[in-house]
């Protein structure tokens, strides 16, 4: 039958194989069905099916026995029914495209009754640009009455399903249970007054495809249904979602909440960055991949996580066995209650764990996971090459075991924990006092210096193996961190005690640091001493207790610590830095007596090694290297030369002493100078020197730790050299010669960065030295002289009180003393205007001995 553009029909009915063809037509039905077919094909476009009083357009097989169905191609049309706006039975399909169907009337008789878009009996339809909108519902699914007919299908492509007062999908259950298939994609939509956008009745099972698109409602499942649901292609779904058995996402989201029954086996799969934001309630397993949740989760079986995550708690009942497993830098911040075990790989927990008492969770940490927060009764946890921030706290009826290995860290409290393994390479930072059953320790360390500064105590039932324990002192408020092992402790272990520079109210009170009830256990502390202040301490046992003591030398004398030996040592080093910049007048510009009287110009440059010993032992090696500059012009003199200059230069000392401690002191300085040398040889030289010491203090205490500090003091000094050039035969001469010296260093305070307090009233020397010069002059053929020459002399140094107080300690840095010098030099007159000189020096004496001394300088006269 072929209905032509423009013709009116009232009702059109086709039987077996019969064609439907209408272009523009309209049918427009009061008494019956608008278009009804049976096993036929119609081909319906641009045209109009109305009936006031029954189905719009109805697609059905045989009632007894089933036929071919239909199959329907619809375009551009308009389909009105007063019950149904379309009814499909078995084996009927209808391609809907661009195209309405609306189905009119109450339905208060019955989920089928009236008000249907479209009713799908195991039928297919396949929507694409359409829409269908019932005054109740939009769309049931349901079986038909025939075997396989159980399997409605729709499909929904840019198109649109509104239930105006009811749901936009129900599906209905059957004996032979509906298995309905739905498809919702590219940008289609579902309304329903209800709130309801798929509603699944008993005996059915709805695969429900969420494809590019974005759905507003609720999904509803009675519990004896099956409800599928799969989101892809930034699919979304807002609305809850109840009684539900699984739902799949990939790159899509959900807002709502997840509610089915206990003991449910729902299952929820997230992909893609895939994103989910409400409450999930009784699901039976949560998989993450590369996605995230917000919401709380109860009664959860297990929730597997990769490169994902999770904002809220988790709450289950008591003795779950419930897990949690997170890898690839996954992430949760919550709280996980009664859990039945957790494994972090290389991922992080921020929140906590709490059980119940008698709980036997378990908590596991690998690959650089980390948990930031507080594990109260857990049965085990194992930090493995990873690190915990937060507190372990176990009631008495809840033992635990804690074992950090492979650079494993903790750091917290621990209270009433059976027991804890550390291997060689993990760390527990204790932040407040805490207390274990026994602690098997092999090289690892337990810090209790960890996070809060106040002094806490770490109380073992047991101890054994071999460990480091990092303890803090106050000696000058007798307090301290406190090893207390009530029962037997076994092994040797190293306390690692943190060094200050404060002194101790009193010094010769006696710290406890370690207690313990019984065994053979040996304690040290790291570096066989410990800085306390000005001097040192030492560990010594007394029964079955160790305490802290001031350590002392053979003569009983307390040991300065390398803070003191340093500061005492700058402050002493000044002297040492003067007279390496200043020397003899033949040292420091030549030979003068060459023929010209004028004055002239010189430079020098010199290297000098001392080792010194204070009266306090204070032990130290300098090196001192440096440069000095000067000018001079000539005075008249009726007898002999007589020259003024200025001068000026630079030198820097390295400071060694024990244990790696350095000090460095950098030398700017000007001065004048005056010399006269007479025709029969007598000659006197005066110099007054002005210094800028800048002084730097790093000390490396017993402990490893480096403390530092710095000050500047000025100094001024003044030396006369007098002697006489005596010439003897053959060229040789003999150069007789006296000099005093005198330095004044103002005193300084200052203090290193470890609190360690120094002051010095003056660094001053006084130095008297008689010796002589003896040697040969060699002319040279072309003119100028090579003069080789050795000397020797002997120096008394006569000041003795240069005390410095550190910490209100006084230690004498007293250099008086006899020393003995020797030396070798020559000077070459070149050219009539140009010397060149070189000596080597080496003294040895009373606190002091230069090992080795080198100058080298030249001198251009006018």
């Amino acid at each position: 039958m072929t209905v032509t553009p423009g013709a009116i029909t009232q009702s059109i009915a086709g039987g077996t194989a019969s064609t439907l063809i209408m272009d523009g037509a309209t049918t427009d039905s009061t008494v019956t069905k608008g278009v009804s077919l049976s096993n036929s094909t119609a081909t319906i476009a641009g045209s109009t099916i109305t009936s006031s009083v029954n189905f719009g357009l109805e697609l059905i097989t045989n009632n007894v026995t089933p036929g071919t169905g239909n199959t329907a191609a619809v375009s551009s049309t308009v389909i009105t029914g007063a019950v149904r706006g379309v009814n499909l039975t078995f084996r009927s399909q209808l391609d809907l495209t661009d195209s309405q169907v609306i189905g009119t009337g109450s339905g208060t008789g019955g989920p089928s009754s009236g008000g249907l878009g479209m009713t799908v009996v195991g039928a297919t339809a396949n929507l694409k640009n359409s829409s269908v909108t019932g005054a109740n519902r939009g769309v049931i699914l349901v079986t038909d009455q025939f075997a396989g007919s159980n399997l409605p299908v729709l499909t929904l492509d840019n198109s649109s399903v509104v239930g105006t007062n009811g749901d936009a999908i129900l599906v209905v259950g059957d004996a032979a249970i509906t298995t309905a298939s739905i498809t919702v994609q590219n940008g289609s939509t579902l309304t329903a007054g209800n709130g309801i956008i798929l509603n699944v009745a008993a005996n059915a099972l709805a695969d429900l495809i969420v494809d590019n698109s974005q759905l507003n409602g609720d999904v509803s499942a009675v519990a004896a249904s099956t409800t599928n649901i799969t989101l892809r292609n930034s699919a979304s779904l807002t609305g809850n979602l109840s009684n539900i058995s699984s739902v799949n996402m990939d790159n899509s989201s959900v807002t709502g909440d997840v509610t089915v029954p206990a003991a449910s086996t729902a299952s929820i799969a997230m992909t893609n960055n895939s994103s989910w934001n409400g409450q999930l309630t009784n699901i039976a397993s949560l998989n993450m991949n590369s996605s995230s949740l917000t919401g709380n989760l109860s009664n959860i079986s297990s929730v597997n996580m990769d490169n994902s995550t999770v904002t809220g708690d988790v709450t289950v009942p008591a003795a779950s066995t419930a897990s949690v497993a997170m890898t690839n830098n996954s992430s949760w911040n919550g709280q996980l209650t009664n859990i039945g075990s957790l494994t972090l790989d290389n991922s992080t927990l921020t929140g906590g764990v709490n059980q119940d008492s008698g709980s036997i969770a378990s908590v596991t940490l690998t690959n650089n996971a980390v948990i930031t927060g507080q594990l109260n009764n857990i049965g085990a946890l194992n930090i493995n090459s990873s690190t915990m921030t937060g507190d372990i706290v176990q009631d008495a009826s809840t033992p635990a075991t804690i074992t950090l290995a492979n650079t494993g860290v903790l750091s917290g409290t621990v209270t009433n924990a059976q027991a804890m393994n550390i291997d060689s390479t993990s760390v527990w930072n204790m932040t407040n006092s805490s207390s274990l059953g026994s602690l098997a320790i092999a090289g690892g360390t337990v810090n209790l210096r960890g996070g809060n500064p106040a002094f806490k105590t770490l109380t073992l039932g047991s101890l054994s193996g071999s460990g480091n324990f990092a303890l803090g002192t106050d000696l000058a408020a007798h307090q301290s961190d406190l090893i207390n092992i009530t029962g037997n402790a076994t092994g040797s272990h190293v306390l690692q005690v943190q060094n200050t520079g404060v002194d101790p109210v009193q010094e010769t009170y006696a710290q406890q640091l370690v207690h313990t009830g019984s065994g053979d256990a040996a304690f040290a502390v790291q570096g066989d001493t410990v800085d306390a202040g000005a001097f040192t301490y030492q560990l010594e046992q007394r029964g079955t207790d160790w305490f802290l003591v001031q350590a002392q030398d053979d003569a009983g004398e307390p040991i300065p610590t390398p803070s003191a030996q340093t500061v005492v040592a700058l402050f002493s080093a000044a002297p040492t830095v003067w007279y390496g910049e200043l020397s003899t007048l033949r040292s420091r510009m030549g030979e003068l007596r060459n023929g010209h009287d004028q004055g002239g110009a010189w430079a020098r440059t010199y290297g000098n090694r001392f080792n010194i010993a204070t009266s306090d032992g204070v032990d130290y090696s300098q090196n001192q290297s440096g440069i000095s500059l000067g000018v001079d012009t000539a005075l008249p003199s009726s007898n002999g030369q007589w020259l003024i200059g200025v001068m000026a230069g630079y030198s820097h000392s390295d400071l060694n002493l024990r244990r790696g401690s350095t000090g460095d002191v950098d030398s700017y300085y000007a001065g004048l100078y005056s010399t006269w040398l007479s025709t029969s040889g007598y000659y006197v030289d005066a110099v007054l020197k002005a210094n800028r010491f800048s002084n730097k203090a790093d000390a490396r205490m017993s402990d490893g730790e480096r403390s530092e500090g710095d000050y500047d003091t000025y100094g001024v000094g003044a030396s006369v050299e007098t002697g006489k050039h005596i010439q003897l035969a053959d060229r040789w001469f003999v150069e007789p010669y006296a000099q005093v010296s005198a330095l004044w260093v103002e005193g300084e305070d200052y203090r290193l960065d470890n609190g360690l307090e120094a002051d010095s009233n003056r660094a001053d020397s006084f130095l008297g030295k008689v010796g002589t010069h003896f040697g040969r002059t060699f002319p040279l053929t072309k003119g100028g002289f090579v003069q080789p020459y050795a000397k020797v002399a002997i120096a008394q140094e006569f000041a003795k009180n240069n005390k410095v107080n550190v910490n209100d300690n006084t230690f004498n840095n007293d250099l008086s003393g006899t020393r003995g010098e020797v030396g070798i030099g020559v000077v070459a007159q070149l050219t009539s205007v140009l010397q060149l000189h070189a000596d080597i020096d080496h003294s040895n004496g009373d606190n002091i001995e230069q090992p080795w001394g080198v100058n080298a300088g030249l001198r251009y006269s006018w």
